[in-house]
């Protein structure tokens, strides 16, 4: 006869309980986002092999990856002596991907190369889980997944395992902008807070937060949308406390990008790098211009479906937009068209709703070239010559 005491050994715990319906919430979308990563990482392990001195570490944290590793390991320098190699440099960086790194170094006892890598990815994985609910919000389920499914396999995902701000930022706006749709405005404003901490685009998470908090009081909402308003530029406004102390200028961050970008052209570069790939066959392997070229294809198509679902009377969401728009323009206004697709990939709200057109029968082969186009990039980013200072050992 079984007793009390077996019944309560049998029963699982409400902890259980609630990590298993978590995990059987978001198993599909988890799923998704491993299969990408694990191509991103036998892309990783073939570069190791095509060059043995290289750890698949190392070359997951090539370019922005190594300067992220060396603030993590040395903080930021005490001056602003913009030059090549210079370690001033490093303020061109913003802080919350270093401070990841070394939280996750700490209390794992791993290396930062490898923490870069392993923070990058578990902040990838819970951004994916927020990007599906929020999708959801607005689309169709089968329409919210496919535009998961892109973003995993988005010809710039590789980055979500690099040491790179893409994971920590897209965690963060959509995060936002969840919030926002679920009128929890004290979090909606402390997500697009952090956005601005990892890098400047988060300003844009901060500005569709403002508005989606001025129309809602407009709304009648009353004053709870003011806690977003209030505590939205709260980031930001401490990373410029912290350059006006460390240096002398809260404008530390913004002189080093000037000098890693060069001269900012308002959204020209793009369509200037479709020009080329479309008139000059030889461009076809530039990947910069190649992809720069994508990203214009997918802006574009993306805002011809959002016109006619206005136009159909289907909303979508103003924050989404005006989040879209400055993912965009930030996107598109350095001057090295190298960067555009991976900074386009910001503006998933935008092209996921695009993406929703196409019809069912042709999703798989939409899905199959965007990620062979991933692999190609992945590979072609890792095996660059990249400069010392670039790499991180």
């Amino acid at each position: 006869m079984p007793t009390v005491s077996d019944d309560i050994r049998v029963q699982p715990s409400s902890r259980s309980l609630g990590i298993a319906a978590l995990f059987g919430r978001y198993r599909r979308t988890l799923g998704v986002y491993a299969a990408s990563r694990l191509c991103v990482f036998v892309a990783a392990q073939a570069v190791g092999w095509l060059q043995p001195s290289w750890s698949v570490a190392r070359v997951l944290n090539f370019w922005d990856g190594g300067w992220y590793i060396s603030i993590a390991e040395h903080g930021y320098p005490d001056t602003l002596d913009i030059q090549p190699g210079s370690n001033a440099n490093h303020w061109a960086f913003h802080p919350f991907v270093p401070l990841t790194i070394r939280a996750v170094s700490t209390v794992t006892g791993l290396s930062s190369s490898t923490s870069a890598v392993l923070g990058s990815t578990v902040l990838g994985a819970i951004a994916f889980c927020l990007v599906r609910d929020l999708l959801g919000t607005v689309l169709a389920d089968q329409d919210a997944d496919f535009g998961v499914d892109l973003l995993a396999f988005f010809p710039a995902a590789y980055v979500f395992s690099m040491g790179y701000t893409e994971p920590a930022f897209m965690l963060f706006a959509a995060a936002s902008l969840l919030a926002v749709r679920r009128e929890q405005w004290v979090l909606a404003g402390l997500m697009a807070s952090g956005a601005t901490l990892v890098r400047v685009p988060g300003l844009g998470v901060v500005a569709a937060v403002g508005v989606a908090a001025i129309l809602a009081m407009r709304g009648g909402m009353g004053r709870r949308p003011l806690w977003a308003l209030a505590l939205a530029p709260i980031g930001y406004l401490s990373w410029l406390a912290y350059q006006w102390k460390e240096i002398g200028t809260p404008r530390a961050s913004l002189i080093a990008q000037e000098y890693w970008q060069g001269d900012f052209e308002f959204l020209t570069q793009p369509f200037r790098s479709a020009w080329r790939v479309l008139t000059y066959r030889d461009r076809w392997a530039d990947g910069g211009d190649f992809g720069a070229t994508i990203a214009v294809l997918i802006v574009a198509a993306s805002i011809v479906v959002v016109l006619r679902r206005w136009r159909a009377g289907q909303s979508v969401p103003v924050d989404w937009m005006v989040y879209s728009a400055t993912a965009v323009v930030f996107a598109f206004t350095p001057s090295l068209p190298f960067s555009v697709l991976r900074y386009s990939m910001a503006a998933f709200p935008l092209w996921a709703v695009g993406a929703s057109v196409i019809p069912s029968r042709a999703r798989a082969i939409v899905l199959a070239a965007s990620a062979g186009l991933m692999c190609v990039f992945a590979m072609a980013i890792m095996l660059s010559p990249a400069s010392p200072g670039l790499m991180y050992p």
